[in-house]
């Protein structure tokens, strides 16, 4: 076999190098914690980079060595892959799918299976690419196997690397480093054209991220020099900053892979790099025992917390509190230390390990069953739409805010040909009374009256009395609160004065308001005492928009009528989707406490608004709630499309809410109107 010329040294010595473990440490923490939520970790993904650089570097020192030496077989090198990849990976698979068909809507089976022969052929990041879309997607915590994108990348790495090598080893010897470092520029630039054009194929796709494996593979093949210890030490810090910035200061929002992925990767490399002749204090703090061991354990890790975070929530159906976060973590690096000690080490040894003639039918025997039983699911499932379906499609017709407002706005605008107040249009509500009469009521407020709108024009028309409701063209903020809108809101107010009209409706949300100043584990005696003093820049200037804007709609003239904020969930969408399943048509609750403590301050500064306005208070809570609580799935329909807008057919169960306002405005006129 062909020598390489000045190959360096480090290629044929193979000791064991703690240092790297410590690295892994280093990548899969981050990871962990960035999926669990913790703050501090937003750019935690990119220990996933680290890793990659990292097994690029060992896979190519440990080939290279061997294509040295003369004693490199394909079948070696894919034996030692099966050993150290495989059994782990099936056992995370094997306890996966026994889980996800005991905790998954059947729905939800569909898209699992998929996954599951992905990963299972090698293509779960082409999958995930093509099927899921984006890494950062909302629904991404709804699949179990979506981190066996990465394992993916590597495997096909591994598929065609040592080929790619063997091949340069033999006809292009010396063009090798320069023939790698070409591919890896490639894949880099290609890398960083793809990202903000094919953010979900940059992400996932092999060929845009190959350069971070090949980046790694450049130090083993020695392209850098060799450093002094000064510099080493200095490159290790800067090696070891870069990580850190990115993993404290990269987050969902930040374009990836792209540019940003080479801060990662080059910390990794100078870490790499600064410790290959003698470890740097960086490289010493690496060779800890404790780091050392996490960075042993983090293959088995990196399989076993994500299922488990995802299947936890699956189970209890809803977010986990802090607790059950530790206790999550803590589940899973025991599962991971079990993995390494009982299913990793003895599959990976050779010697005085499981035998390969053993191992390797095992193997088959686990992915076919997985594989067959997967293909069975997916084909067989059943397409007709059962109760907990039509909610699905209900959430997912409704996924976004901007569509929410958009249909509530078409119910107005697509009425008739509305009328325009400044940048508002006036939209019927309730008897089409001529266009020269006066509206008998205004509904104001922001999205919620909106989703108020159907049930209050179908009341109206009830009642026999007709009323406008104005919808600003860009803008769904509510008037009663809103900062800076004073001009936008004037031509309403100077509308409701000169048609006379009698009583507006004010309908907004209220929550996020409250929310963003006390948290919701104040005490109702906390909340009074911090309304009464006003002790928050925030909330006092809230108090005073408020009280402005009152004052300006009472010296109008007009009976203010206030309804309180319908109950808003604080669950995820996956919750609804199970509630229906399991409630099977029938009703199911989300307590009343899970409101918080925004009502009661709601309420409190209510109180503080002069009587001689003389606001009228609707409440929907007494019809909406139980003593047992409030539902959010009523035969085997959402209540919601959203955390907190009705869907219409509930807005028209509801409707009676606002007979108090009818009631009121058929009394002034003359002559009175029965009502039906």
């Amino acid at each position: 076999m062909t020598n390489q010329p000045q190959r360096s040294a480090r290629v044929t010595q193979l000791s064991h190098r703690p240092d790297i473990d410590g690295l892994r440490a280093l990548a899969i923490l981050p990871v962990v914690l960035y999926h669990a939520g913790l703050p501090g970790f937003s750019g935690g993904f990119v220990g996933v980079d680290v890793f990659f650089v990292i097994s690029g570097f060992l896979i190519t020192r440990l080939i290279c060595a061997e294509l040295d030496a003369g004693s490199f077989t394909l079948t070696g090198f894919y034996e030692r892959r099966l050993r150290r990849l495989a059994p782990a990976l099936l056992a995370v698979l094997l306890f996966t799918a026994v889980a996800a068909h005991f905790l998954l809507l059947p729905s939800f089976h569909v898209e699992f299976s998929r996954a599951l022969l992905a990963t299972l052929l090698f293509g779960a990041n082409i999958h995930q690419a093509l099927l899921l879309s984006d890494y950062f997607a909302p629904n991404a915590d709804t699949q179990p196997l979506l981190h066996m994108w990465s394992l993916a990348v590597e495997e096909q790495f591994y598929l065609l690397f040592p080929l790619l090598l063997m091949w340069l080893s033999k006809n292009y010897a010396k063009q090798q480093r320069l023939i790698v470092a070409a591919i890896a520029l490639g894949s880099l630039a290609l890398c960083i054209v793809w990202t903000p054009l094919h953010p979900a194929g940059a992400f996932y796709f092999p060929h845009t991220r190959a350069w971070e494996l090949l980046l790694g593979a450049l130090l083993a093949l020695g392209v850098a020099p060799t450093l002094s210890r000064a510099t080493a030490e200095v490159l290790a810090l800067l090696g070891l900053l870069c990580i850190g910035i990115s993993v404290t200061a990269f987050s969902d929002a930040t374009a990836f892979p792209g540019w940003a992925a080479l801060l990662p990767c080059m910390g990794t490399a100078l870490c790499i790099h600064a410790n290959s002749d003698r470890p740097t204090s960086v490289g010493l703090w690496l060779s800890w025992r404790p780091v050392v061991y996490i960075g042993l354990l983090s293959y088995s890790l990196y399989l076993w917390h994500w299922p488990l975070l995802v299947l936890g929530k699956y189970w209890l159906v809803r977010e986990y509190t802090p607790w059950e976060i530790a206790l999550i973590l803590s589940l899973s690096l025991a599962a991971a230390a079990l993995s390494y000690h009982f299913v990793e080490q003895p599959c990976r040894r050779r010697r005085g390990g499981i035998p390969l003639r053993r191992l390797l039918p095992a193997c088959i025997t686990i992915a076919m069953a997985l594989g067959l039983t997967a293909t069975y699911r997916f084909l067989s499932y059943d397409t007709s739409p059962s109760s907990a379906e039509r909610v699905q499609l209900t959430l997912q017709q409704h996924h976004s805010r901007r569509a929410t407002r958009q249909r509530y706005a078409d119910d107005c605008v697509a009425q008739a040909q509305p009328a325009y107040v400044g940048e508002y249009s006036l939209c019927q509500l309730g008897s089409r009374a001529p266009s020269n009469a006066p509206p008998l009521f205004l509904l104001w407020g922001d999205s919620h009256a909106a989703s108020q709108y159907i049930a209050i024009d179908r009341l109206a028309s009830e009642w026999g009395i007709s009323g406008h409701f104005p919808q600003h063209k860009n803008d769904f903020s509510c008037p009663i609160y809103c900062e800076h809108c004073e001009e936008t809101i004037e031509p309403i107010l100077q509308y409701i004065h000169t048609r006379g009209i009698q009583d507006v409706l004010l309908i907004c949300r209220w929550d996020g308001q409250f929310t963003s100043i006390v948290p919701d584990s104040s005490r109702e005696a906390e909340i009074e005492e911090l309304l009464q003093r006003h002790q928050t820049t925030k909330l006092r200037s809230l108090n005073e928009r408020v009280h402005l804007r009152f004052a300006k709609i009472h010296a109008t003239g007009a009976t203010i009528w206030f309804l309180m904020q319908v109950p808003y969930l604080n669950i995820s969408r996956r919750t609804l989707e199970y509630a229906a399943h399991d409630a099977q048509g029938t009703s199911t609750t989300l307590y009343a406490q899970e409101q918080g403590n925004f009502r009661a301050m709601l309420q409190a500064m209510l109180e503080r608004i002069p009587a001689a306005f003389n606001i009228q208070i609707l409440d929907p809570m007494p019809l909406m709630c139980s003593k047992q609580g409030c539902p959010y799935i009523y035969q085997g329909e959402a209540v919601y499309i959203d955390e907190d807008h009705l869907q219409r057919i509930t807005a028209l169960r509801y409707k009676d809410v606002f007979l108090p306002m009818m009631e009121a405005i058929v009394t002034r006129q003359k002559p009175v109107i029965t009502t039906p």
